[in-house]
């Protein structure tokens, strides 16, 4: 099966680093203060099980930023999509499956209240950044949005698509 359109997203917007970078900084600090200077950081001794608790929340934040991807897939049956480390193997939309499809402007926080994967009244979203994407709507009535940067690309690409699938 011929691959027409691939695109793996990853978190890369400044802010979001420079709020995990600062809260690891804070943390860091905090864990300086009380353990290697033995001072208490503010009116709390924390015990080490709860500092252990907050290094493990922390590594596992920085670890789900670091290695969060969206990979979608065009291929000539469907579209394949995977939001790794949430899920192991790409799932799978059938063209057959389409009622439309168009390449659109959205508004992650008005829309999906976010980025990441969506659940929301306006239908499911898959995003990463920015605010294009490809909306889906199925014949069963659910509505799919996947987020690009490259949405001329996939403009052309659906367009194909659509072509083929009217013959």
């Amino acid at each position: 099966m011929a691959t027409l359109f691939k695109e793996k997203q990853k978190f890369t917007q400044i802010l979001i680093w420079i709020f995990l970078i600062g809260i690891t900084s804070f943390w860091l600090y905090t864990k300086f203060i009380t353990f290697y200077l033995k001072e208490p950081f503010g009116n709390m001794q924390p015990t080490d099980n709860a500092f252990h608790f907050v290094d493990v929340i922390i590594g596992l934040l920085l670890l789900l930023f670091l290695t969060a991807n969206l990979k979608t897939k065009f291929k000539d049956d469907g579209i394949y999509y995977k939001f790794f480390p949430l899920q192991w193997s790409y799932k799978c939309i059938k063209w057959s499956e389409v009622k439309s499809m168009e390449v659109r402007q959205y508004k992650p926080l008005k829309e999906y209240l976010g980025w990441g994967i969506r659940i929301s009244t306006s239908g499911t979203a898959y995003n990463v950044k920015g605010n294009k994407g490809l909306q889906l709507i199925l014949k069963n009535g659910k509505r799919i949005l996947f987020g690009t940067q490259h949405p001329n690309k996939m403009r052309e690409v659906i367009k194909n698509i659509s072509d083929k699938l009217e013959d």
